[in-house]
């Protein structure tokens, strides 16, 4: 049997832009009350998973709404207009087909608690952001004369060390309607605001043989939190101090390196397609008399979707520590360097783990979320 060991690390970065985009609704004075009407578009790619048109679809009540909108007269944020301050969810969609690039056949309604009806003037400013992040935002408390108040428009946004307590972060451009739109509905569309990352396994050959990733952790140093207002839809790390040396493992129990015998998640597969194939935790390993044997299982409700680490924008990733083991060999650990990579806002980093023969090496490409621009990295003079 040949022996496998890392050959590169390629990184792909995806800029995420919302191509086909668009997203939601509303309409007309008086008695017509705000409605969210058709999504068109795709929207960014929750959780340690992605956020697309067809997650946001998935919310489909009030106890699990897909976004929340605040309306205001514009430049009053002090309260919103008419209890427009709600939880929004599906009712209804029609998947756009991928396979017709010239054309989005997306649909979808969208329903909220009660009825909120325009103003006669038509004009509103409308802010929005995902639900799925809820836990991991504190809106800002000011104080004044004894009286604290909550706004409505700043809030801090913390990552949580465990990958899959992760949430996309997504958050709408805000939209000002100067009269009343035409049919009364006005378009919101999200953005990305964090930075993704996510690991693939590749082997230079098709082989049968079992391989398993035991543990990546990625190390560098991270901003654990980062301010957002929506009325400017980004995040910002001014004023924060990154954390030096930090490290996200990849999966929610990690082996233990130090000798105790303890149960941890893997990744575990034979027959690796050409293309490579997402790293994630779909399997338990139980190590038994210093691993000279072990039991493994399938881990329940494990997704390939469900794989990604959501960070803070402008941390920097210097390199990942990988332990792996080819069917029959000894385990192997290994770390790969970065040279330094600045996540940027908006950006999916994909990290490819190439299994040979050969020595190791590291390359990286860079390419749109959405559309692919290839830059090597180190960037050739």
């Amino acid at each position: 049997m040949k022996r496998f060991i890392f050959t590169a690390i390629a990184i792909t970065t995806v800029a995420i832009s919302c191509t086909k985009s668009n997203f939601v609704d509303l309409p007309q004075t008086q008695q017509t009350p705000i409605s969210f009407d058709t999504y068109t578009g795709k929207t960014p790619v929750t959780k340690a998973i992605s956020e697309t048109t067809t997650t946001l679809g998935g919310y489909t009540s009030l106890s699990s709404p897909a976004f929340h909108v605040k309306a205001f007269i514009p430049g009053v944020y002090t309260a919103v207009y008419a209890d427009m301050d709600k939880d929004v969810w599906c009712t209804s969609m029609t998947p756009d087909n991928p396979e017709t690039q010239d054309k989005n056949e997306y649909s979808a309604t969208w329903d909220y608690n009660g009825t909120t009806y325009w103003p006669t003037s038509g004009v509103l400013e409308f802010l929005a952001y995902g639900s799925n992040a809820v836990d991991h935002m504190t809106f800002k408390k000011t104080a004044t004369d004894g009286i604290e108040t909550t706004s409505h428009t700043e809030f801090e946004y913390e990552v949580s060390d465990i990958v899959a307590e992760q949430e996309d972060l997504i958050v709408a451009t805000p939209v000002t309607t100067s009269t009343m739109p035409d049919g009364g509905k006005v378009t919101l569309e999200f953005k990305h605001l964090l930075s993704r990352v996510g690991f693939t396994l590749q082997t230079t050959e098709s082989n049968s043989i079992y391989v398993t990733i035991k543990s990546i952790i990625l190390h560098g140093d991270f901003y654990e939190s980062g301010n957002v207002d929506l009325r400017n839809p980004e995040i910002s790390t001014t004023g924060i101090q990154a954390t030096a040396n930090h490290s996200y493992p990849l999966f929610g129990t990690n082996k233990n390196t130090e000798g105790a015998i303890v149960s941890y998640d893997c990744f575990r597969i034979n027959n690796v397609p050409s293309a490579g194939t997402s790293i994630y935790a779909n399997s338990t390993r139980v190590p038994a008399n210093g691993e000279v044997s072990e039991a493994i299982a399938d881990k329940v409700g494990a997704k390939a979707d469900n794989r990604f680490m959501m960070l803070i924008p402008n941390g920097v990733a210097e390199k990942a520590e990988i332990i792996y083991q080819i069917a029959g060999a000894k385990e192997e650990h290994v770390e790969a360097d970065f040279e330094d990579i600045t996540l940027v806002a908006g950006n999916a980093y994909e990290f490819i783990v190439r299994l040979s023969t050969e020595s190791i090496e590291f390359e990286g490409t860079v390419v749109g979320w959405d559309t692919a621009e290839t830059v090597t990295v180190p960037k050739e003079e």
